[in-house]
């Protein structure tokens, strides 16, 4: 079975998905699939109970 994220990675996911969709070698395909990835863990970290 696949181990859960805690709130804390799901903020690191999102934090670091938006610094690299703000980056100048990203393509707008990958920084549109980034953002997303953004968005969605940022959507997690509320329903994720703290570690």
């Amino acid at each position: 079975m696949a181990e859960m994220f805690t709130q804390e990675e799901l903020q690191e996911i999102q934090e670091r998905a938006n610094e690299l969709a703000q980056g100048d070698e990203t393509d707008a395909s990958t920084r549109t699939a980034l953002q997303l990835l953004a968005e969605a863990a940022g959507n997690l970290v509320p329903r994720v109970e703290p570690s």
